[in-house]
């Protein structure tokens, strides 16, 4: 398959790839890989017919991957149980 073929092909399944990836900076990670790929194919001369594969845009792309994710609302920190202090239980007897 010629380079401009796979690069278009790995462009449409960016965003799953993107999608896939557990933290923001893996995500950035695989879009800018895609970039430096294209980069270095649009650099190079090409065998065959040139194709145009269209850089995606990093910021956007993580800005998409931030949006699939859940919204994680830090809530009220878990403390321990509150136990009541332990009454003593002896009484002094006899002193009246």
């Amino acid at each position: 398959m010629p380079t401009g073929l796979a690069l278009r092909k790995e462009r449409e399944e960016l965003p799953a790839r993107v999608a896939r990836q557990p933290t923001e900076e893996l995500a950035r990670a695989v879009v800018e890989a895609h970039v430096a790929r294209v980069d270095r194919y649009y650099r190079q001369p090409v065998d065959g017919p040139w194709i145009a594969v269209g850089m995606p845009d990093v910021e956007e792309m993580v800005a998409e991957w931030r949006l699939s994710r859940p919204v994680v609302v830090p809530g009220p920190a878990v403390s321990e149980p509150v136990v009541p202090p332990r009454r003593r239980r002896w009484l002094r007897r006899g002193a009246a």
